[in-house]
């Protein structure tokens, strides 16, 4: 199975270049680390996931629901930093935006450990 945390290797790769295009493909890249990682976890506690855009929202809610606010807020704030990554014509401050997902994810996988 996939190692959905290599995303996360990838993301840092791509976020310590200094173009556009690499930095917002970081953003999105450790969203999809968190998000997979995430989804993993719950499935194996016998939690099921739509293979739809409506997973996103559903994942963190139950973590919301299981007591594990920071993960679900975490995640929620990466989900949004990802859509302004991928659909935003502009976006200001990209590199404290790279910066803040990093540290999120980071904590979101750790925390996930005992999910």
């Amino acid at each position: 199975m996939f190692n959905w945390g290599d995303y996360l290797v990838l993301a840092e790769e791509l976020a310590s270049r200094q173009d556009e295009a690499s930095q917002r493909s970081a953003v999105s890249r450790t969203y999809y680390a968190v998000f997979c990682t995430a989804r993993n976890a719950l499935t194996e506690k016998g939690e099921w996931f739509p293979q739809t855009g409506e997973s996103h929202r559903k994942v963190w809610n139950k973590l919301q629901e299981m007591g594990r606010k920071r993960i679900a807020e975490f995640g929620r704030s990466l989900r949004n930093a990802r859509r302004k990554a991928d659909y935003d014509n502009d976006i200001t401050n990209l590199p404290k935006i790279v910066k803040d997902a990093g540290i999120k994810a980071r904590r979101i996988l750790s925390d996930l450990q005992d999910v």
